[in-house]
C-alpha cells in the first residue's frame, strides 16, 4: 500500500488496475469498506492506519474486480475481535461464489471458514480434509472449563459424569475444573 493514499483512493486505484469503470466503483468501494469496518477511515491516508486496519484494507482490496480466486495470507492476525468478525463475515460471503485460499495459524478461523484444510509442516503436506474429518482423526475432543465452590467439587464432577459419561476430568484446582469430552 502507498502510505499517502487514502483507503478510498486505494480502492479507486485497484479498480482502475482491474479495469472497473464508471458508476460501479463508488458503490463497491463504500460497500467493501463498510463490510470490513473501515467507512470511518476511508478518507484517512493508510499510513495512519493501524496494523489491523491495514489487514482489513488488504482484504477489501483483494475483492476488487470480483475475482474468482482470492489468496489471503493471515487475514485477521492481530485484529481485535470486532474487526475479526467483520472480516470473517465478509469471507463467508465471498467464498460462496469463488475459490478462497487462505493461510492461517488460528484454529478458530480454520474451523469457522474452511471447507477443506491442508496442513503443511516444513513445506510438506501432512494431511488434507474437512474440519470435521481432521478433528475426528487428530482431535482430542472439547475442553470444558467450569468453576464451582471447592466444597462442591465432588458433587459437580459426579453430575458432569452422569450427564456426559465420556467426560474425563483433566484438572481439579480449587474449584476450577477442566473436563475433556471426546
Amino acid at each position: 500500500m502507498i502510505d499517502e493514499l487514502t483507503g478510498a483512493e486505494h480502492m479507486y486505484l485497484y479498480s482502475e488496475i482491474k479495469r472497473m469503470r464508471g458508476e460501479r466503483v463508488g458503490p463497491i468501494t463504500i460497500k467493501r469498506m463498510k463490510q470490513v469496518g473501515l467507512t470511518e477511515a476511508m478518507d484517512i491516508p493508510v499510513g495512519n492506519y493501524s496494523g489491523g486496519m491495514r489487514r482489513r484494507m488488504s482484504v477489501s482490496l483483494s475483492t476488487v474486480g470480483d475475482p474468482v480466486v482470492i489468496l489471503m495470507d493471515e487475514p485477521t492476525t492481530g485484529m481485535d475481535p470486532v474487526s475479526r468478525k467483520h472480516v470473517w463475515d465478509l469471507i463467508q460471503k465471498l467464498k460462496k461464489r469463488r475459490v478462497l485460499i487462505m493461510t492461517t495459524h488460528s484454529m478458530e478461523e480454520v474451523d469457522l471458514l474452511s471447507d477443506k484444510i491442508v496442513v503443511l509442516v516444513d513445506g510438506t503436506c501432512r494431511c488434507v480434509g474437512s474440519p470435521l474429518k481432521l478433528k475426528k482423526l487428530y482431535g482430542e475432543g472439547y475442553k470444558v472449563n467450569m468453576m464451582c465452590d471447592p466444597a462442591n467439587t465432588a458433587e459437580v464432577v459426579k453430575l458432569v459424569h452422569q450427564l456426559i459419561p465420556c467426560a474425563k476430568l483433566e484438572e481439579d484446582s480449587s474449584g476450577n475444573l477442566v473436563f475433556i469430552i471426546t
